[in-house]
């Protein structure tokens, strides 16, 4: 369309280029009247259906996944105590344990976040199931 002088394409500085239709395309009717046609086929919204996006046993595996990052979860939080209890009792151990206490910290941070978005997702599809 460029080439046919039908559009001007206008480069802005730190951003996409636009794109402006000019007066050869607004005067001719055959290019308003396709427009139009194909314009309006693009902007018709999808069939809604009934069925929800994530089906129930989706949903019973996302609460399976969740119940077991939450008993992994109280796992390597139950590791970081102890290896938290067995420093302060034997401070002489502190060297050799600060690295897996470091460990089983980070593994719980990284399974919080998992039972977050686990939680987060199930209780967007959950009320859709209904």
């Amino acid at each position: 369309m460029i080439k046919a002088d039908l559009m001007t394409r206008e480069i802005k500085t730190g951003g996409w280029p636009t794109y402006t239709l000019n007066n050869k395309f607004n005067e001719n009717p055959e290019y308003q009247e396709n427009s139009r046609s194909k314009n309006a086929e693009k902007l018709d919204p999808p069939p809604k259906t009934n069925e929800s996006p994530v089906t129930s046993k989706a949903l019973i595996d996302l609460s399976q996944r969740l119940s077991q990052h939450r008993s992994d979860m109280l796992c390597a939080v139950g590791e970081a105590e102890e290896y938290n209890a067995l420093c302060s009792k034997h401070p002489g151990l502190k060297s050799q344990t600060q690295d897996l206490y470091n460990h089983a910290r980070e593994r719980s941070a990284i399974l919080l976040g998992k039972i977050k978005a686990l939680e987060t997702l199930i209780s967007i599809q959950a009320p859709k199931q209904c």
